[in-house]
């Protein structure tokens, strides 16, 4: 069996994508994980190494608890110097915790490695050997992650560019989560293998669709964050009629004042508590509708192929979205609901009113029928086929 390394900076208790590398490696290779503590459960048969995430920035953020503006003032001394002039050392990303680690694993042979996140990619490149096939689940596209923070721009971004252009010649396979942003990486840096594996969820085989009657249940869950568009889901309820459509946000964190007014003053609109993780997707169930509206202001909401997205599919649930480019396509080549024309309130709430309680059961209907083919099982495959081959 070949040996295979698995890095991460995340729990298993909470990362599903790499959970799911974990299950498909363990059961064809000899594999040593290497991430943060986690039910013990998730590892049996997984020979596994305690790491602390790795700190992008702890070197070389020793001023960012000063105030303004001495901090302000440090940040372009340091980051103009080390980015400008290209002054990294090579130990940049070593803390202790990834130093303890590459002392255990350096004399030992992998045939491949498998890294997730910018955090790791390091130590991977480190611990690669001449025979070592090195693939990086990069996700997403981190160049634009929060492009509206000066904080970003001014500290993260720098060292993303940086590490992106040492380390990068390095990798054997890149791996991203949708075809849009896998095309970004390779027509930035010119990969001979890209590989999508998406966030599809595991195939709920206990669940089928619910009657749809009035009003229809819609549902949207996840974390608040100003660029999802909360608010204009929010706005669609004024134009919909009550008695024949309710929203109900099942929200972790907590919402703008101002929105849980307007919330607040709509009847048809409902917070429910949240879940965890695993339980998502049978709660979601007892709905009729999945609701989302991600504006494209960034790369990676443009092509947004988000893990609510799949959910709703194994819950059985119609969707309605914005007009995401992934999204639509999953949308229109499976007949799983309906594509708004815009990301607006009222835009969302005319492709909503295009859904009768027939025409919501017909594409409830759908999502049971390509909840299968559309679960992790290809993923899974997919996986293994790219440790097998390589």
């Amino acid at each position: 069996m070949k040996r295979v390394l698995l890095l991460s900076d995340t729990s298993l208790d909470n990362d599903l994508r790499v959970r799911r590398q974990l299950m498909a490696f363990k059961s064809i290779s000899r594999l040593t994980y290497v991430g943060k503590k986690c039910d013990q459960n998730l590892i049996r048969d997984a020979r596994f190494i305690d790491a602390k995430p790795i700190d992008l920035e702890k070197r070389y953020g020793f001023h960012h608890g000063f105030s303004w503006p001495l901090k302000k003032i440090c940040s372009v001394l340091v980051y103009g110097f080390l980015f400008v002039k290209k002054q990294f050392k090579s130990t940049y990303f070593f803390d202790a915790n990834a130093r303890a680690v590459y002392r255990r694993l350096k004399s030992e042979h992998f045939d491949v490695i498998y890294a997730n996140d910018l955090e790791t990619l390091q130590l991977a490149v480190k611990l690669k050997g001449l025979q070592t096939k090195l693939i990086f689940d990069a996700h997403e596209y981190f160049f634009d992650e929060h492009i509206g923070s000066s904080v970003f721009v001014n500290e993260r971004l720098p060292v993303i560019e940086y590490v992106t252009s040492k380390y990068f010649k390095y990798i054997d396979v890149l791996v991203s989560v949708c075809d849009g942003i896998a095309q970004l990486y390779q027509q930035r840096f010119y990969f001979d293998k890209v590989e999508v594996i998406t966030n599809a969820k595991e195939y709920a085989d206990h669940l089928s669709f619910s009657e749809t009657t009035y009003p229809i249940q819609m549902i949207h869950h996840g974390y608040y964050k100003p660029n999802r568009n909360i608010e204009a889901l929010v706005d669609m309820m004024q134009y919909l009629p009550r008695q024949k459509y309710a929203l109900n946000l099942m929200i972790v964190g907590s919402l703008p004042e101002k929105l849980l007014d307007q919330i607040n003053g709509l009847e048809n609109v409902h917070l429910i508590d949240a879940v965890q993780a695993d339980q998502i997707v049978d709660r979601c169930n007892a709905f009729d509708v999945g609701v989302m509206a991600f504006k494209p202001v960034t790369e990676n909401l443009r092509y947004v192929l988000p893990n609510k997205f799949f959910e709703f599919i194994q819950a059985r649930l119609a969707i309605v979205s914005g007009p995401s480019i992934e999204v639509e396509k999953y949308v229109h080549q499976h007949g799983l609901g309906v594509i708004a024309q815009d990301f607006d309130g009222r835009a969302m709430a005319q492709a909503v009113l295009s859904l009768d309680a027939h025409k919501t059961a017909e594409f409830k209907q759908n999502t049971h029928l390509h909840a299968e083919k559309l679960s992790a099982s290809k993923n899974i495959n997919q996986l293994k086929a790219l440790i097998l081959q390589s």
